[in-house]
């Protein structure tokens, strides 16, 4: 093993802390404790009680050094709780700015849907009632719709078979004619 080998003015600081405690009572070392803990962290308060003699350490003394010990451990857990605690808040305003912005584009979309879907309506209800009102543009609009849906029936199923002309690039493709009604 090495031998630690102390500098003399560490021995002068050990020598001072020695007699300061020489002619102290327990009470006295016990308020210099207390004095101690208030403004230093666990580390500091375990270097400062280090220095005490063991002469001067009693039960009552390593009592109160593990209450002080665990009064600034508290101390400093608070203080790591109140740091994390306000870095999650400040996360959550940023999502929440985030999310607040996000709605009020998705309002102005609504917004702007909304406003189509009353035209799309209007014009829907325009159409609605020409049709009812002409016998001849009813008949016109049934035959549209069910060639519409004929035709498509069709295309559907000739793409679907694999030796349809459309597979086979052929220039025999049905035609798809308008269905006119005669008035």
């Amino acid at each position: 093993m090495h031998a630690v080998v102390k500098t003399e003015s560490e021995m002068m600081k050990e020598q001072h802390h020695t007699s300061m405690f020489n002619n102290m009572s327990e009470q006295e070392v016990s308020i210099k404790l207390e004095a101690h803990m208030e403004f230093s962290s666990s580390c500091e308060f375990d270097e400062y009680v280090n220095t005490i003699p063991s002469l001067f350490v009693s039960s009552s003394i390593k009592s109160q050094i593990k209450r002080i010990r665990r009064m600034i451990k508290n101390r400093e857990a608070a203080n790591l709780s109140r740091k994390k605690k306000k870095a999650r808040l400040e996360e959550v305003t940023e999502q929440l700015a985030s999310l607040q912005i996000q709605k009020q584009q998705y309002d102005e979309q609504l917004k702007h849907l909304s406003s189509h879907h009353i035209v799309l309506s209007t014009q829907l209800s325009l159409l609605s009632s020409i049709v009812k009102d002409s016998p001849t543009l009813s008949a016109a609009f049934l035959l549209l719709v069910s060639s519409a849906a004929t035709n498509n029936n069709k295309r559907n199923s000739i793409s679907s078979s694999p030796d349809s002309p459309r597979n086979k690039n052929s220039s025999n493709s049905p035609s798809l004619r308008p269905v006119c009604a005669q008035a």
